[in-house]
């Protein structure tokens, strides 16, 4: 039988002493973030988001794009074509946004009438558009774009195809949940 070994005070002291210094050094070498994004890569991702959000064309990624989407939204899922949504005609809008996910119609219904006009759905905010736009404007700039590509490259994440990217943890921006794009 095998008798325990006890290390001395200082032997400890030093073994706990070097673990601290490893774990110290790993985090503070996680803490360095992604190099910046070149002009091209912003090019790129301001056009990735043109191609995703810009719907009338102008060249802006705005939220008069978000209208035209939830317009869209509106229209597919108003089967009566009455221009309120119903209680069940709601329910359908969580499969074209995510963003009304967590929401029942009593929660939009502002005249408290039992049904949604497309001003009171498009009241809500559309939080995956309202984080990118990091000034309010109601605008996602190249900067704004750029800057939401720096977020998606953190260290460990994995992207849809499950390779990991590279990017700095605790860039101080909130996790929002993806929603998928809305087509025409």
């Amino acid at each position: 039988m095998r008798r325990p070994v006890f290390l001395s005070r200082s032997a400890a002291m030093s073994t706990t002493a070097l673990l601290l210094l490893i774990t110290a050094s790993g985090c503070a070498s996680r803490q360095e973030g992604p190099p910046p994004l070149t002009p091209e890569q912003i090019t790129q991702a301001h056009d990735r988001f043109l191609v995703r959000w810009d719907k009338n064309g102008d060249g802006v990624a705005s939220c008069d794009d978000i209208r035209l989407i939830r317009s869209v939204i509106f229209n597919n899922v108003d089967l009566d074509q009455t221009r309120t949504l119903s209680e069940t005609e709601f329910r359908r809008v969580v499969f074209e946004d995510k963003s009304y996910q967590l929401l029942i119609l009593p929660d939009l219904d502002k005249n408290e009438d039992g049904s949604l006009s497309f001003e009171e759905f498009n009241a809500h905010p559309h939080y995956q558009f309202n984080y990118h736009d990091n000034n309010g404007d109601c605008i996602v700039d190249p900067e704004e774009a750029g800057e939401a590509l720096r977020g998606q490259r953190r260290p460990g994440r994995r992207t849809r195809q499950g390779t990991p990217q590279d990017n700095a943890e605790g860039n101080g921006r909130r996790k929002v949940p993806d929603i998928e794009d809305i087509e025409n």
